[in-house]
């Protein structure tokens, strides 16, 4: 039988060596060593497998890591353009921000057409392998086709490659940049405006044109790659591919394109009015409520809370009514609901660009002006 401090585990001579180094340095308040503090390589792969996942995967996202912080370091989302002014007119305003970007957007009209072409290709691909079936003996095929085999697997396997780069000039050379690149070039040109553009206008509503302005470029750059230059290309080659079998399947297409164009001419120009007006109107709502929130001191001391609820009540109202008649345009020409949630958020506006008609701030805060009490609650949220 073993004694009565028999029990207790028996601890070899390094490990207690170990623990009186580990109470000495706590006791004279030295530092641990950095390599103490670093974990073991053989315990994490260890703690991986009992979790039944390999050590394969681990480097295969470390090498995905790298391939995307490539494409992510392309671009910096703080550098300035050589003209540090930006440009009055949407057209200009576009191209101001994408000149920046050339390289990517180059890369992705060539991925997105190479796409285009191999997706309309596909059934004429099946229409060439059926036919061969049909004319050739199942020993002569690659003999007789082989040539004609290997251009199809050569497409085929193209798609999935073309899908991919595109993927990261999309998603790591171009969206996340150039969203932060248009807010930062913004918000370096609107804070330098004077202090009488900031009192003239609501800080909330200055700061929501910024934000918008990112997201609406890169929306619309890519909507239109993915869309519209995307159905170019395959409206393209169809019409080249069933040319060369019987003109007469290119009047279906025919037809399609003057219906396609008479709706765009009847919806474009109200989507594009009526989106304004839903940004303006989102500007003036977001305006107003963060205005309350920054001056919230003076509205407890001062405001009339029905009056100050009447007031967002009024700009939430006049945008939901914009919205309503966007939605009624998208409706009659667009039954797709994620194509109709897209040109709702754009701005034609550029951010730097003084408004036209700024609002009045709140009730409340004119008559606090008045008495002196505001004078100096106002601040940028």
């Amino acid at each position: 039988m073993r004694g009565a401090g028999s029990g207790r585990r028996r601890m070899s001579r390094p490990a207690v060596a170990a623990g009186l180094r580990h109470d000495r340095r706590v006791a004279t308040g030295s530092p641990r060593p950095v390599a103490a503090s670093l974990p073991n390589p053989d315990t994490k792969r260890l703690r991986v497998r009992r979790l039944g996942v390999g050590v394969r995967p681990v480097r295969e996202t470390a090498m995905l890591d790298r391939i995307t912080a490539r494409f992510d370091a392309l671009y910096s989302p703080t550098a300035l353009a050589e003209n540090r002014q930006p440009p009055a007119g949407t057209a200009a305003f576009f191209r101001y921000f994408l000149d920046q970007f050339r390289g990517a957007l180059w890369a992705r009209f060539v991925f997105v057409a190479i796409g285009a072409v191999a997706d309309a290709m596909m059934p004429v691909f099946v229409g060439w392998i059926v036919g061969m079936l049909a004319t050739t003996a199942p020993g002569d095929l690659w003999a007789e086709h082989g040539g004609q085999l290997m251009a199809i697997l050569a497409v085929v396997l193209l798609r999935p490659v073309s899908f991919f780069a595109d993927q990261l000039a999309r998603n790591h050379a171009l969206t996340p940049n150039l969203v932060d690149l248009v807010r930062w070039q913004s918000h370096w040109h609107v804070v330098r405006q004077s202090w009488t553009f900031f009192q003239n206008d609501f800080a909330g509503r200055i700061g929501t044109k910024v934000m918008q302005a990112g997201e609406a470029i890169e929306m619309a750059v890519n909507t239109t790659i993915d869309a519209v230059w995307y159905a170019v290309v395959f409206l393209a080659v169809a019409v080249v591919v069933l040319a060369g079998m019987d003109p007469l399947l290119l009047v279906p297409i025919a037809i399609w394109l003057v219906a396609y164009a008479a709706l765009f001419r009847w919806g474009m120009p109200r989507i594009d009015a009526l989106s304004e007006e839903v940004s303006e109107a989102r500007s003036v709502m977001t305006g107003r409520m963060v205005d309350s929130y920054a001056n919230i001191q003076t509205l407890k001391t001062f405001a009339d809370d029905g009056e100050e609820d009447a007031y967002v009540a009024e700009a939430v109202t006049a945008h939901v009514g914009v919205f309503r008649r966007l939605m009624q345009v998208f409706t009659l020409s667009r039954p797709s609901p994620r194509a109709a949630r897209r040109p709702a958020r754009s701005s034609r506006s550029p951010p730097g660009s003084a408004p036209a008609s700024a609002p009045a701030p709140p009730p409340s805060c004119r008559r606090a002006r008045a008495s002196g009490a505001a004078a100096g609650n106002r601040r940028a949220s």
